[in-house]
């Protein structure tokens, strides 16, 4: 049985084909196994790494029939297949399937994210130039400005008495939240990671007034909002209060001015709980430790705490995350509960409405069992009958994808603060129990990590990671494998989301252009029927000749650019490569690679065994001495023959892999200096050829008005002036700004799948490099004469239209509409140059995600 997964994480989707032997063709799974648990959506939609092992379990159960290997094609991303060939290579599974690559695959979304972004960046002020009046697509356009920028939301939700708050203060490293049991107000806090490691900021909105406080080392002060109220009063009589306390401890002072501020700000609504005086959403900017992975990740995450969904008070919290959210996109939903209260109805109705919010990925979904550490779970590990049961709760089901993580929130913290508390009670805690984290010769020593419910082969790396950590309590605690993932996923699986966002935006925003170009169309074509109803006979002939023979003209130019550019490219001998030179790459190489790994000589002893074991067995009957030596010598000389024999036989693969990579790195050396000599050598020659074809439609313009008998010598004259005074646009420009993109030098350009023996096919690679060099020639050629194309018809109509001013100037009582024609024309060109440039960002996006050959 031979089955191939295909799995295209940009578009969240796996397909599963199975080999036809008697049509030697790929069936659809979909018609060869109408009942398989590989058509049910989360075998289908999904994010692979999190489903591989069930996936290869359900291949295994519905296809294994106990004889021969299932044999597993995979075509993807090459850090898919490495986490398909963790799981493949375990001992049980290793068994019953073979993994091959195929050679078709896509590009890590990691290696090609940075030039999405740039390709972004340069079309996003067109695309704001052309809908700067669409509020819609602006806020789409900033969210993915955002999201490109790194910015990865962390949405924390969980009902009342989840430990949420203390989960959220041990990510940041210090008690900066307000704990408690029963708060009353559903305010949002959007935690982001201060520059400074001695500031911090809090904004929110205070009876529609706009707050800022600033927190700087041991001060306090109002940046921004009347100092004259009583909230902000209230926080500097607590302050002074905390600053005036000797048992205040200095080394957390700026997470204690916060907290104390916080807790101010989010009690002044219990005054009067029909009246809302402070924001929805309280923004805070605080150092994030040091000694965690957040603190220092490269990446920008901001934490949004919900508040809890089960009182009545904050029925409307899923509404104000959602408008919290807005503007964000990509964000990772953490769900915090705990083994005893997952499940429940309240839990259940949460997750209902966390599922709804657009700017979450719940194939993301974190799962975290706070307070881990007062859960009645005994051993080293889950039960089999464990982890099923709570993967069977209702609420599970529904939001499991990412893992289960099993925490205790106060050693976590206290692993990063020293112990160093506010809350006495935590302090103790911490206290009583960091033995058991941190002393693994301890009876009760914890790993709370080893709890985790998550995909096997994520499980394996986590657990590997975790055991080496030199922080035992973090690691152990359960926070570290949290902000791990965390970081997995900002710094590995996002990247897959924004490139997609960027492509899906961009389509939309050109069917917004192309709308947008009708209606001006429209209302030039308007105009234009104006004036031509107004214009006497004589003059609208004049001009309909006028425009009929330069579009004429201009179809002619541009059908036999196309050919010109062809033939010119297929001209260009050089591009290709004679055989005879990778055939010389090959045996300069191997000779190298013979010489460094003494093959000669391995191959001498080699020989030499087989002689000695062939003389040996030869000496078993008739030989002399006793029989039973005659014999042991015999199966030590085979042994020895055979290991001298693998020896060479390795040495030789080894020879062969280390040449076939010489040989395509020098391909791929090859194909970058010709491809950059021939974006040179074309770029010349479309400056050359336009410049030429320019002058050559200058020419054909002056014959045009001379053989016009409508027209006075005088006003042939001007016309003539005008054609020939009009400078041809400047094709070098373009060119340069083409050429500039190098944009066919991406990655690994020949890359080819070699089988087991080690040796490349040079003629196949010969055919491959030849007909890549051509065709990317092609598409540099044709993308080159396209733009000049686009300068060109922008300058001719600019041209045409110049001189039907002039005649129409013959007539001036239609210079007004004439005017307005020439505006509308000059605004439709140039928005169809935009439209063109943001189609070509949208064709490179499509090159780097699309399906590859090796």
């Amino acid at each position: 049985m031979t089955i191939k997964i295909i799995s295209n994480p940009y578009s969240y989707e796996i397909k599963y084909l199975v080999f036809n032997k008697q049509n030697n063709c790929w069936d659809n799974l979909d018609l060869s196994n109408l009942n398989s648990k590989l058509r049910e959506d989360e075998s289908v939609r999904n994010f692979l790494p999190f489903r591989i092992k069930d996936i290869i379990d359900i291949i295994i159960d519905e296809y294994y029939n106990g004889g021969e290997k299932i044999n597993i094609y995979f075509e993807g991303t090459q850090e898919e297949f490495v986490e398909l060939q963790h799981v493949c290579q375990a001992k049980d599974i290793a068994k019953v399937v073979e993994l091959f690559k195929t050679n078709t695959f896509l590009e890590n979304a990691r290696v090609i994210f940075g030039d999405i972004r740039n390709i972004f960046s340069n079309v996003k002020p067109i695309i704001e130039s052309i809908i700067s009046d669409d509020k819609k697509v602006i806020r789409d356009l900033n969210k993915i400005s955002d999201a490109l920028e790194d910015i990865i939301p962390i949405c924390v939700f969980g009902n009342y008495s989840s430990g949420k708050s203390t989960f959220i203060n041990a990510l940041i490293g210090n008690e900066i939240l307000p704990s408690g049991d029963n708060p009353v107000t559903a305010k949002i806090y959007k935690i982001r990671r201060s520059r400074q490691s001695d500031e911090a900021r809090i904004r929110f909105e205070y009876n529609k007034e706009k707050f800022e406080f600033l927190f700087e080392d041991k001060g306090f002060r109002v940046f921004k909002g009347e100092q004259d109220n009583e909230l902000v009063k209230r926080v500097f009589e607590r302050l002074e209060e905390i600053d005036a306390n000797e048992n205040t401890v200095e080394d957390n002072l700026l997470s204690q001015h916060v907290n104390v501020a916080l807790d101010i700000i989010n009690g002044f609504e219990k005054k009067d709980k029909n009246v809302k005086v402070i924001s929805n959403v309280i923004e805070i900017d605080i150092p994030f430790s040091r000694e965690g992975i957040l603190g220092e990740s490269y990446n920008n995450f901001v934490i949004f705490d919900t508040p809890g969904s089960n009182s009545e008070s904050n029925s409307d919290h899923a509404k104000v995350l959602s408008e919290a959210l807005d503007g964000f996109s990509n964000g990772i939903p953490v769900w915090v509960t705990s083994l005893e209260t997952v499940d429940t109805n309240d839990n259940a109705t949460l997750c209902d409405k966390i599922l709804k919010i657009d700017a979450l990925d719940a194939r993301f979904t974190m799962i975290i069992f706070n307070k881990a550490d007062c859960s009645n779970v005994e051993g080293d590990h889950l039960t089999v009958a464990m982890e099923k049961k709570i993967l069977e709760y209702n609420s599970v089901e529904k939001m499991y994808s990412a893992g289960i993580y099993f925490t205790s929130s106060i050693m976590g913290l206290g692993s990063k603060n020293k112990g160093k508390f506010l809350d006495h009670h935590y302090r103790k805690m911490y206290r009583a129990q960091k033995i058991y984290y941190n002393d693994p010769d301890d009876v009760e020593y914890t790993r709370l990590y080893k709890y985790n419910i998550m995909p096997y082969q994520i499980k394996e790396d986590m657990i590997a990671s975790m055991s080496v950590a030199d922080n035992l309590v973090y690691a152990n605690s359960g926070l570290m494998s949290v902000e791990q993932e965390m970081e997995n996923f900002a710094s590995k699986y996002a990247a897959y989301n924004k490139c997609q966002m960027v492509y899906m935006f961009l389509k939309s925003v050109i069917d917004e252009a192309n709308k947008r170009i009708d209606v001006k169309t429209n209302v030039l074509k308007t105009a234009c029927d104006k004036l031509n109803n107004e214009l006497d006979t004589e003059k609208a002939h004049q001009i309909e000749v006028l425009k009929s023979k330069a579009d004429e003209a201009e179809r002619k130019i541009y059908s036999e650019s196309k050919d010109y550019t062809n033939t010119f490219i297929d001209d260009m001998g050089y591009l290709e490569c004679d055989i005879e030179h990778f055939k010389a790459v090959a045996r300069t190489s191997s000779l190298t690679n013979k010489t460094e790994n003494d093959f000669v000589n391995v191959k001498k002893k080699s020989n030499e065994a087989v002689d000695i074991a062939v003389s040996n067995v030869k000496n078993i009957i008739g030989g002399e001495g006793k029989f039973g030596d005659r014999l042991k010598a015999a199966g030590q000389g085979v042994g020895n023959a055979v290991s001298r024999w693998n020896e060479m036989k390795n040495t030789k693969r080894e020879i062969d892999k280390k040449t076939s990579d010489d040989i395509i790195e020098n391909a791929t050396e090859l194909y970058r200096d010709t491809i950059i000599i021939a974006q040179g050598v074309l770029a010349k020659e479309m400056v050359s050829y336009w410049s030429a074809r320019s002058n050559e439609f200058k020419v054909q313009l002056i014959q045009m008005i001379t053989e016009n008998d409508s027209l006075s010598d005088s006003e042939k004259d001007e016309l003539k002036t005008i054609i020939v005074d009009n400078t041809a646009p400047d094709f070098d420009g373009r060119a340069n700004e083409y050429f500039k993109k190098s944009r066919f030098l991406m990655g690994n350009i020949l890359g080819v799948h070699v089988l087991d023996n080690e040796r490349i096919n040079i003629e196949k690679l010969h055919k491959s490099y030849n007909a890549k060099i051509v065709k990317d020639a092609k598409k540099i050629g044709s993308e080159l004469n396209e733009n000049s194309y686009s300068e060109f018809k922008s300058w001719k109509l600019n041209l045409v239209s110049e001189l039907e001013d002039r005649i129409v100037d013959y007539n001036p009582q239609l210079r007004t509409l004439a005017s307005v024609i020439k505006e509308e024309t000059e605004r439709i060109n140039k928005l169809a140059d935009d439209q063109r440039e943001i189609m070509r960002s949208l064709e490179s996006i499509e090159d780097w995600m699309q399906w590859k050959d090796a």
